[in-house]
């Protein structure tokens, strides 16, 4: 397991056929790929949250489409795909008090290398505990 800090951008958009795409080719008319993405839900609008290849020209993409986003730190954790490390790193977290405001994660096929991405409460000891325990892992 590795991890490191990484930014995300969050922006809301409502709920509409289309929103996505306006945001996805925003970021590919300026070359930004994006390398995990989450999109949760609501009635009217939703949160579109991923973690873009280049932050900065990610901003300056939306700033100039005029979408309204915030950039805020989360911590990307590379590891093989097996059971019990999702359990194991939260409970980790958990008993040195972090809590996990979301996750969400890709797996590609059962034992490759997967993307966990996680926001948590207190970045700088989650930092701590993660390396404490990454050769557990």
């Amino acid at each position: 397991m590795n991890f490191k800090i990484e930014s995300q951008i969050s922006i809301q958009l409502k709920n509409h056929p289309g929103k996505i795409a306006e945001v996805t080719e925003a970021l590919s008319s300026r070359g930004v790929n994006i390398r995990a993405i989450s999109v949760a839900e609501e009635s009217e609008a939703g949160v579109m949250r991923f973690l873009p290849s280049n932050t900065e020209t990610a901003r300056a993409s939306l700033e100039e489409f005029g979408f309204t986003f915030s950039t805020e730190e989360v911590l990307s954790i590379r590891l093989q795909d097996s059971s019990g490390k999702l359990a194991f790193i939260t409970k980790a977290l958990s008993q040195s008090g972090i809590n996990i405001d979301y996750v969400y994660a890709t797996v590609e096929d059962d034992g490759a290398s997967s993307r966990l991405v996680i926001k948590v409460s207190n970045i700088p000891l989650a930092s701590r505990i993660l390396s404490e325990v990454a050769n557990a892992a």
